[in-house]
């Protein structure tokens, strides 16, 4: 056991433990092989309370353990500590912090897990049984999470190896989200089908082989979760699983199924799906409003043969109709660079003006543009310096005229036309009529599977929606009858409430 792979205390024993014993190794077996006592060296910065101060008795601002262990849980509690911040800088500690910790990762994944077990046994999903394909035969959203999966068995070992927690920890909360906020919410129809075809059940196994292999990745960090997603998956499900998943081995990365273009290619999607939301929120465009056209400036050129496959992912995912690809937006965009003061200032000193009179006689849109995809942009100053800006150094805004909203990313500027016609709002009215039954049937805890009779009373709009897309309503609500413009039976279950400006009566009764 000489010498120690690592020791680990806070950064006061830096002087009093490490370096003594660093000293006393050396003074007395400086030649000889292997005399020191410790391979390496973690160092911890102090538990801190909410406002930075050390937490200390007798200071009165000290957090027992026990509150935590006793509300959030001992995993919440570990979690936090691994993945708040590096080990060597002080950690801010509350419940409140905790707790927050959790919802990153705990109850995303939990909850991942919970939709799996539900669904699972409403479909009579056995891992062992069921049809099953090679991942690398399966569609490109099991492609690119079993892709995913192995990047980051991958990256936490290496990051394991070499004492980097933190890093390692920051790299599952990465997968839980791609897997939680991507691959999930855009399998859920293949859930939600009727059919037990070949690829709900190739859904069903990638999500389980996600699992049951996070469940071996995240047990050092948290145990008690490991174990539940362990016996639950594989003990009386696999023959010849552990009976622990602290007896299983560490996973080792299948190669075979790491698909690198396709990880870039899924990260410019999610990109250009996140500039089109952001934009929705800007400017209060609903999500489940649909829109007619999203345009798509590319920052690369061949990123638009390269989306063609991911095309109607991303049209579901941001809600519009067509989905276009240009390499100019014309006079529809604005685009204006102002230079980083704290970061050129430094740099020119009195010499700034000359940098901004350079950026105001550059064309905006070509320094972004070439920004993106070359990560600098050259300028001449008046005195003939050249120097090459990066994105730090520069902040780049974009404006749209018109009908049109914008943002713009590394990925190249995604336009929005806001403009509504009345078959859009009609639309719109109808999935948020969806949603207003489905949250019905969750306040009541009706059975996943439970099928439904529906009635809807209310103003003219909401009821044109109502028939327009009763085919869309009732596939997604489980509705075997919908009538419009009839009062709620008596025994109905009854909600009420508004769309915009019009007002509704939703009546529910279990067939």
């Amino acid at each position: 056991n000489w010498p120690a792979d690592f020791i680990s205390e806070a950064i006061d024993q830096t002087r009093g433990w490490f370096y003594s014993l660093l000293m006393v190794s050396t003074l007395l077996f400086e030649d000889k092989e292997g005399a020191h006592p410790y391979k390496n060296c973690i160092v911890l910065g102090h538990v801190c309370d909410k406002k930075g101060k050390k937490e200390s008795k007798s200071k009165g601002n000290y957090t027992p353990p026990d509150a935590i262990l006793d509300s959030s849980g001992a995993d919440a509690m570990r979690w936090y500590f691994y993945a708040a911040n590096a080990p060597w800088n002080n950690t801010r500690y509350s419940p409140e912090a905790v707790r927050q910790s959790q919802q990153e990762f705990l109850l995303k994944l939990h909850n991942v897990y919970a939709f799996f077990v539900i669904y699972g046994n409403i479909d009579g999903f056995e891992p062992a049984t069921s049809p099953q394909r090679p991942g690398t035969e399966r569609c490109l959203l099991d492609r690119w999470i079993l892709s995913e999966l192995q990047l980051t068995v991958e990256t936490v070992t290496a990051k394991m190896d070499a004492y980097a927690i933190h890093e390692a920890a920051a790299a599952i909360i990465h997968l839980t989200d791609a897997l939680s906020n991507w691959w999930l919410r855009r399998s859920r129809e293949r859930f939600w089908s009727g059919e037990k075809n070949q690829d709900k059940w190739d859904a069903y196994h990638s999500l389980h082989e996600v699992l049951v292999t996070m469940s071996r990745l995240i047990a050092p960090f948290v145990p008690f979760l490991a174990e539940e997603l362990h016996q639950n998956l594989m003990v009386g499900q696999i023959d010849g699983a552990e009976q622990s998943v602290h007896l299983c081995d560490w996973p080792e990365v299948q190669t075979e199924l790491i698909d690198r273009p396709l990880s870039e290619d899924m990260a410019a999607v999610r990109e250009i799906c996140s500039l089109a939301l952001s934009t929705r929120t800007h400017h209060k465009l609903k999500i489940r409003q649909p829109l007619a056209l999203a345009e798509v400036i590319p920052a690369s050129t061949g990123l638009a043969a390269r989306m063609q496959p991911y095309e109607g992912l991303i049209l579901n995912e941001v809600n519009v109709k067509e989905l276009r690809f240009s390499q100019d937006a014309g006079d529809r965009v604005q685009f204006e660079v102002k230079p980083n003061y704290r970061a050129l200032g430094p740099i020119f000193g009195k010499r700034m003006p000359l940098v901004r009179k350079a950026l105001d006689a550059a064309d905006a849109g070509q320094v972004r543009a070439q920004l993106a995809s070359d990560g600098a942009y050259e300028i001449t100053l008046d005195d003939g310096e050249r120097f090459g800006l990066t994105q730090e150094h520069v902040t780049v805004s974009v404006t749209a005229e018109g009908n049109f909203a914008v943002a713009g990313g590394p990925v190249g500027t995604v336009l929005l036309d806001t403009e509504l016609t009345d078959d859009l709002i009609t639309e719109g009215y109808a999935r948020e009529l969806i949603n207003r039954i489905q949250t019905l049937r969750k306040d009541q805890n009706l059975d996943y599977v439970a099928r439904i009779r529906l009635t809807l009373q209310g103003d003219e709009p909401l009821l044109r929606a109502a028939k327009q897309f009763a085919a869309s309503i009732a596939g997604e609500t489980l509705a075997n009858e919908i009538e419009t413009g009839l009062a709620p039976q008596a025994d109905a279950l009854v909600s009420q409430g508004s769309v915009g400006d019009y007002n509704y009566t939703l009546g529910l009764v279990v067939d």
